[in-house]
């Protein structure tokens, strides 16, 4: 009984942790969308009619936003992994809580049959005279 308690605590915190990391996984993507949509922005001068694009920068600053959007399409990759790392624990607490679960009503057949057993035993005894 014991060992079922500890099974769930440990499915019920498995359980909290994926829901922290796919709120993390979502946090991720939308800094992602965000960051991906904010990366080109195209300022306009009204005095000159002339748009400038400032995604468009020097060697140095595409370099910088190259590397920013590599380790921006590298998180998803890490949730997902973390995801499925967790998906993969919980599914091993479930079997062996179903394993667990299995057994305990093994033994609680195995207990009901001795009982009936027992039972009938005694009524045959008080029927001797």
């Amino acid at each position: 009984m014991q060992r079922c308690q500890q099974l769930a605590k440990q499915v019920d915190e498995a359980e909290v942790q994926c829901l922290a990391l796919t709120q993390q996984l979502e946090a991720a993507r939308a800094s992602y969308s965000d960051k991906h949509s904010a990366s080109r922005h195209t300022l306009s001068s009204p005095d000159l009619g002339i748009e400038s694009d400032t995604g468009r920068g020097g060697g140095d600053e595409r370099s910088r936003l190259n590397q920013e959007k590599w380790q921006l399409k590298q998180k998803p990759a890490e949730s997902q992994r973390i995801m499925e790392r967790c998906l993969e624990a919980l599914n091993k607490k479930n079997r062996d809580w179903l394993r667990v679960q299995a057994s305990m009503e093994k033994q609680l057949l195995r207990t009901e049959e001795v009982l009936l057993e027992a039972s009938h035993n005694l009524k045959l005894v008080r029927k001797m005279p």
